[in-house]
C-alpha cells in the first residue's frame, strides 16, 4: 500500500501525513431524545451525558475524545459527564439507545441519520472539524502516478467557511 487516509497527522516521524480536508464534527442524539423540530440550547447539552473516545495511552480514539473535551470547554461546558467507550460503533448503539450525545463525524453516521436512529442537533457553540490526511512512509519510493495524485490533493474548504490554520507536516 503506498497511501492511506486517516484523521489527525501520525506521529511516527517515519510517516509524512498531508492535509487533504477537514471533516465537519456534528452533534447527534438518539431520534427518540429529542423531536425533530425541538431547539436545543447550550444549557440542555450541558445536562445530558456524551458518549467519546477514553483519554490515554492505548486510546484509538484519544484524539477525538480530546477535541469534545476542548470543544465543551470553549463552550462553557467543562463539567460535563462523558463516558467513555473506544469503539465507534459502540458509542453510536449507546447513542442511539439514548444513553447520551456525541459529537461525531458526519461520515461516519451518515447511515444512521438516514435510517432515522440518530438525529443531528444544531447547536451553536458545539461546532468543530478535524483534519483528514493522507499519509505514507517518509522513505518511500512513490511512483509516477502516486506522485501525481498527491501533487492534485490540494486541502479542501473548511466545512464552517473559515480559513484552517492546519499545514501540511511532516511526522
Amino acid at each position: 500500500m503506498h497511501l492511506g487516509l486517516r484523521y489527525f497527522a501520525d506521529p511516527n516521524s517515519e510517516i509524512v501525513s498531508r492535509l487533504v480536508e477537514r471533516e465537519k464534527l456534528v452533534v447527534v442524539c438518539s431520534a427518540q431524545q429529542v423531536g425533530p423540530e425541538t431547539a436545543v440550547t447550550l444549557e440542555q447539552i450541558g445536562t445530558w451525558p456524551w458518549v467519546t473516545f477514553p483519554i490515554g495511552e492505548g486510546s484509538s480514539g484519544e484524539t477525538f475524545a480530546t477535541v469534545l473535551e476542548q470543544t465543551l470547554a470553549a463552550a462553557g461546558l467543562s463539567s460535563t459527564e462523558t463516558i467513555a467507550i473506544d469503539s465507534l460503533t459502540a458509542q453510536k448503539r449507546l447513542i442511539e439507545a439514548g444513553f447520551g450525545l456525541g459529537l461525531l463525524p458526519m461520515s461516519s453516521i451518515r447511515e444512521e441519520l438516514h435510517l432515522g436512529t440518530l438525529r443531528q442537533l444544531d447547536v451553536s457553540g458545539l461546532q468543530d472539524a478535524v483534519p483528514v490526511m493522507v499519509i505514507y512512509r517518509n522513505q518511500a519510493t512513490l511512483s509516477r502516478a502516486v506522485q501525481s495524485l498527491l501533487n492534485e490533493l490540494e486541502p479542501g474548504p473548511d466545512p464552517f467557511g473559515q480559513s484552517t490554520n492546519l499545514t501540511n507536516s511532516t511526522g
